[in-house]
């Protein structure tokens, strides 16, 4: 088999390990796999692909005309893109589709593996080879022979082969030739050539936010109440289509693509350590490919404690994410006043517009929709006490006064106006399934399963800067009572709080506090997998359960702003 051992963890099947010394190997045969070995390490070699330590010998060790360290392999090597194919969540999310339709497992098998084990895929889909995902003989079991190509995830051979002219939801091609297309002009081509078998080639598509949308612009298949798979297909995730609509779109101060904000941006530097001469070249964007997705990275780093293994960079890598994820969005308190809604009573609420920017290039928050961003408002009295609250976490990870939280079946509304602590702004996306209701009416019931979802019930995730609600393409629309708030669009949401009865409070003033959260995994849509653990004989949606009670009740703050007030 081919295959590369750094340490295992069966069960969840990880493979987790600092990359070390690379092998350089020759171009293999046309025909099967090339097995090379050295320091105890088992790299895999195709007639197209090589595992990512095969980069690491001249492509790391690099730092920046500052003295940053942008090594591309070890940089890539803490990012989702390379735990793409383990994520835990992916894998239980997969297994719950598989479990619930068991009759389609190829075409979730084949779409899901596309962009998530793209290198497999791809050689799986050469040899005109089967699989399945999980259980013994699968492509997560380390005696298959696809399983190294898969564990190695979204890796440099595959990125860097691809042609111009993707499409979306995994459609690429790779080229038939060893290149490795790169956005600069290469030297030394015959050296790397010799060294790894990938001959350096200059195309500009490599640097374009189209590239980037053959796999982050994903449209999946949906099966009818009858059983049928429909002839449409469900938006379950489009960042690339959103930035088209965005003001950074457009050639111009403001331009900017998708490297601009997930990858670190170096002035100059090299791109090899190896020859010492080397063109240092302006511009380089490190594979840091930056992610809100921090829980991710931390369920993986705490498997990786739990199995005795380092891997080097993984905590940092958090603390990066959670930096970038605070560039994302601005919350803002403004004009206070006080107002009553009975003029027979005394002026006792206060009013308060919170204001909420996306910074971001595309709907905050985008791709698939398991994530969810809400405003967390609250009112201090002059000794500290709480009056006032709406967005409070629990325990269990939910958010109280949240209905999709308390009921499977519903879900909260977009809101204008809140004055009650049982209401809460979210911004998120809730999927929905047309189904036959009474007298053979259609009704739209919410669904948490892809291969159920047709359409979006609410989408209120906030636009893009130069996005409104009534300009952008269809695909992306708001949806829900969104649509007729005015204030909502451009990349801002107003919302106005009404805190009922403050000024009968004795206190000689207020502190108003405002923060904007992020959840990775929004609380319903992770116990939406709940009953079918014991169902699930491959364990992948217990492990992933298992560690999801250590992380259940995180959620990242993405910008905050208090007032005090004075009562006068």
């Amino acid at each position: 088999m081919i295959g590369r051992y750094r340490g295992l963890l069966r069960s969840g099947e990880l493979l987790l390990g600092a990359l070390g010394c690379c092998l350089v190997a020759a171009p293999p045969s046309s025909a099967g796999f090339g097995h090379n070995y050295k320091n105890g390490q088992v790299t895999f070699e195709t007639e197209h692909f090589a595992d990512s330590s095969s980069c690491a010998r001249c492509h790391d060790n690099i730092v920046d005309d500052e003295g940053v360290d942008i090594s591309f392999v070890k940089k890539w090597d803490t990012t989702m893109m390379r735990f793409s194919f383990f994520d835990p969540f992916w894998r239980a999310k997969v297994q719950s589709e598989l479990l619930r339709f068991p009759e389609y497992s190829h075409i979730i098998e084949e779409k899901c593996i596309r962009c998530h084990a793209p290198m497999a895929s791809e050689q799986i889909i050469t040899d005109g080879s089967s699989f399945h995902l999980f259980g013994d003989g699968g492509l997560t079991d380390p005696e298959n022979e696809y399983y190294p190509m898969a564990m190695d995830g979204i890796s440099c051979t595959l990125c860097h082969q691809i042609l111009e002219g993707v499409g979306d939801s995994g459609d690429y091609s790779i080229s038939e030739a060893r290149v490795a297309f790169g956005p600069f002009e290469p030297d030394y081509s015959v050296m790397m050539d010799m060294a790894g078998g990938f001959y350096p080639t200059y195309s500009e598509h490599t640097s374009s936010s189209q590239f980037c949308s053959v796999c982050h612009d994903l449209y999946t298949p949906y099966v009818l109440e009858n059983g049928d798979i429909a002839t449409g297909t469900f938006p379950e995730q489009t960042p690339y289509l959103e930035w088209t609509a965005s003001s950074y779109a457009v050639e111009g101060e403001s331009f900017q693509q998708c490297r601009d904000c997930h990858m670190d941006r170096s002035n100059t530097a090299r791109l090899s350590g190896l020859p010492a001469k080397v063109t240092a070249r302006e511009n380089v964007y490190a594979h840091t490919f930056l992610t809100e997705n921090t829980m991710m990275l931390e369920m993986i780093a705490s498997i990786a404690e739990d199995q005795g293994l380092e891997f080097s960079g993984l905590e940092q890598a958090v603390l990066d994410g959670k930096d970038y994820l605070a560039e994302a969005g601005d919350i803002e308190i403004r004009n206070l006043q006080w107002i009553a809604y009975d003029p027979n009573n005394k002026v006792d609420d206060l009013q308060v517009e919170v204001m909420v920017t996306n910074k971001t290039g595309h709907k905050m928050p985008t791709g698939i929709p398991v994530r969810r961003v809400f405003i967390h408002f609250a009112v201090y009295d002059d000794l500290g006490d709480l009056y006032f609250s709406s967005g409070d976490v629990l325990d269990d990870g939910s958010i109280y006064g949240v209905d999709a939280d308390m009921d499977p079946a519903a879900f909260e509304e977009h809101h204008e106006v809140i004055d009650s602590e049982d209401d809460v702004q979210v911004y998120e996306g809730i999927m929905g399934r047309w189904e036959t209701g009474k007298d053979n009416e259609p009704v739209s019931n919410v669904t948490y399963t892809l291969l159920r979802s047709s359409h979006f019930k609410k989408d209120n995730r906030l636009l893009p800067k130069g996005a409104s609600t009534t300009t952008v393409p269809k695909l992306i629309k708001p949806y829900g009572k969104v649509v007729s708030d005015d204030n909502f669009g451009n990349g801002q949401d107003t919302v106005i709080f009404v805190v009922p009865d403050l000024g009968k409070i004795e206190s000689a003033s207020f502190r108003i506090e405002a923060e904007l959260k992020d959840q990775t995994l929004s609380y319903r849509m992770v116990h939406d997998l709940e009953d079918l653990v014991k169902e699930d004989q491959t364990g992948v949606i217990q492990t992933f359960f298992e560690e999801y009670e250590h992380h259940k009740v995180q959620y990242e703050l993405i910008d905050r702003d208090e007032v005090y007030l004075i009562n006068d």
